[in-house]
């Protein structure tokens, strides 16, 4: 019990001390404290997704494995987290992600798993809605 609660509290410390660019809309912001059940008709995924939404809700993400004419960081980089499943995860992140890329993610439970990134769009100039699936976790 002791070394889950050291490892979550070394996760939120990392978490906490990493800067977060991502830029909320307006209209995100005002709808961005969701939680429960995500349902939407017609979803094919194959495990239902919960919302997680809450601007402390944060993760680490380092990117593992990108394509070579990107130039990345090579850092950890701090998103937010908005909904969860068994295997995939959603993000909110301050800059396109591509399909087939690979990031790690640092949960605040100080779990760590590596997600590749299925869909991405703009929401805003320095916010992009990711989605990914989780392919090894820690």
């Amino acid at each position: 019990m002791l070394e889950r609660n050291d490892r979550e509290r070394s996760a939120a410390e990392l978490i906490a001390a990493l800067p977060c660019n991502v830029e909320l809309p307006a209209e995100l912001r005002k709808n961005f404290e969701r939680h429960g059940a995500v349902c939407f008709e017609g979803d094919r995924r194959r495990y239902p997704r919960v919302y997680c939404r809450s601007e402390n809700n944060r993760a680490a993400m380092q990117h593992q494995k990108a394509f070579p004419h990107l130039k990345r960081e090579a850092g950890w980089q701090s998103v937010y987290i908005t909904d969860l499943s068994r295997d995939g995860v959603g993000l909110l992140h301050c800059e396109a992600l591509y399909p087939c890329e690979r990031v790690r993610l640092i949960m605040l439970s100080g779990k760590a798993v590596e997600v590749e990134i299925v869909s991405c769009r703009r929401l805003h100039a320095r916010c992009f809605e990711v989605g990914a699936q989780i392919c090894m976790a820690d």
